[in-house]
């Protein structure tokens, strides 16, 4: 056939503008077709091609435009009245940071999303999390009505970053705030208390929010958490306003004595403490361990510890009220001068212990070490300044002195101290801490001395 000059293709370098040839017109029929869902039929050529090209275009373009709109139904948020978030199914054994991740990303997804999903308008948190994470994922487990959406929102956010640690770190800020009204209570009940609010709190998250299924013996890790945390701060509460009444004196001084810098460092230094201190557990709860054998082996250790350290706090708080001004040296005791502290060390060994098959990257092992190391030294630093004060106050009983020989300081059928040495170690604790109680005088410089021309 004869076309006409204006369907001409022209040629390269000519003045003249390019004329649309028919792959040109079939590109934008095309892409017309495509954003109006509206298809070519193959038996209708395009104008200006050839009846078996255009027809192969045609199935071409109905492909892609299928294929596209597949991915854009697919991705659109389904219809629901309460908030969904992105979780496994509830006995899903895979617990790792992915699913917060996933969760956020369903929380977070865009403004008209969240609208069809919640059938409201958006709080503001979810508003944020709408600009960061902008994509949602498929719903998979409806959180109960009687969680508030900020609450939802906020924990999923700080158990999402950093393995869970911010979460931690801000459930213990909470909790030590008891220790502005009196500095004490920071390493006292707040201390046990912020160890049994981390562990609620993880479990609710977990269960609830998240509504994974936790193995029993990461169950029985936290539960054993909870319970040393409560007897702790109960037993601290009743030696300081029933059986010590006398010592409200002495930390009210302290109390007057410590500035505010000094109690803002100190609540600070606290809950990075707890925080670490608590991280196995939270592993432990967040995925399942591999080596199970381990992991009942450290909740058994746990049970073991707990019930050492209470026996032992009962037995010492007995004998100081019946022989006060005394040193106990019954139940317990004879095994270890300071039987309490060892029940302790074996509860946070065991909490280590069990949670070493859970550990899957290096930022777990270092941060799970770290709490466990820290609460080592603290354990050991504490022995050292108890046997101290025992020794000045009890050297010069012949009781004491045998008991010293025959009793091992922390651990059980070791070798004893010798009355020289533990007077030796006495000696350089005593230094040290009058080196740094010193008041230290300020140098005055020559520059000081010299008289100024503005001094009259």
């Amino acid at each position: 056939s004869i076309r006409r000059p204006s369907e001409m293709p022209s040629r390269p370098g000519r003045g003249r503008s390019t004329p649309r040839t028919c792959s040109a017109l079939a590109t934008s029929h095309l892409a017309s077709a495509s954003s109006s869902s509206c298809y070519p039929s193959p038996s209708s050529p395009l104008p200006g091609a050839h009846p078996k090209q255009s027809a192969t275009r045609g199935f071409k373009g109905f492909g892609c435009s299928g294929v596209l709109l597949v991915a854009i139904l697919a991705t659109m948020p389904q219809e629901s009245s309460s908030f969904m978030i992105s979780a496994p199914a509830p006995n899903s054994n895979n617990l790792g940071m992915w699913r917060s991740y996933s969760m956020l990303k369903q929380a977070g997804t865009t403004s008209r999303g969240l609208t069809r999903i919640r059938g409201g308008s958006m709080s503001a948190s979810e508003r944020v999390l709408s600009w960061i994470f902008p994509k949602a994922s498929p719903p998979a487990y409806v959180v109960p009505k009687y969680v508030p959406p900020l609450v939802t929102t906020s924990l999923t956010l700080l158990y999402g970053i950093l393995e869970g640690i911010p979460a931690l770190f801000a459930a213990s800020l909470l909790v030590s705030l008891l220790g502005f009204y009196r500095v004490t209570w920071f390493f006292s009940l707040g201390y046990g208390l912020s160890m049994a609010f981390m562990s609620c709190l993880s479990l609710f998250f977990f269960s609830v929010i998240q509504g994974a299924s936790i193995p029993l013996v990461a169950m029985l890790h936290a539960s054993l958490v909870i319970a040393w945390g409560v007897r702790l701060a109960a037993f601290l509460a009743w030696r300081e306003f029933k059986a010590w009444p006398e010592s409200k004196s002495r930390y009210v001084e302290t109390n007057r004595r410590t500035g505010l810098s000094k109690k803002i460092s100190t609540w600070v230094f606290v809950a990075i403490f707890d925080s670490l201190l608590f991280a196995p557990c939270l592993f432990h709860m967040k995925t399942p361990s591999k080596l199970e054998v381990l992991s009942w082996f450290g909740v058994v250790l746990q049970f073991v510890g707990l019930q050492v350290e209470s026996l032992a706090d009962q037995q010492k708080s007995l004998s100081k009220r019946e022989r006060p001004g005394q040193f106990c040296q019954e139940g317990l005791y004879r095994f270890s001068r300071h039987v309490n502290y060892l029940g302790e060390i074996l509860f946070w060994s065991g909490s280590y212990i069990a949670s070493l098959g859970s550990l899957r990257n290096p930022l777990q092992l270092l941060t799970a070490s770290a709490g466990f190391l820290a609460i080592l030294g603290v354990m050991v630093g504490a022995t050292n300044n108890l046997d101290r004060k025992q020794f000045d106050k009890y050297n010069g009983s012949p009781e004491y002195q045998k008991y010293i020989k025959e009793t091992p300081k922390l651990i059980p059928f070791t070798r004893c101290q010798t009355l020289d040495e533990l007077k030796s170690d006495a000696d350089k604790a005593r230094k040290k801490d009058e080196a740094d109680s010193k008041p230290t005088t300020p140098i005055e410089s020559n520059y000081s001395k010299r008289k100024q021309p503005w001094d009259v």
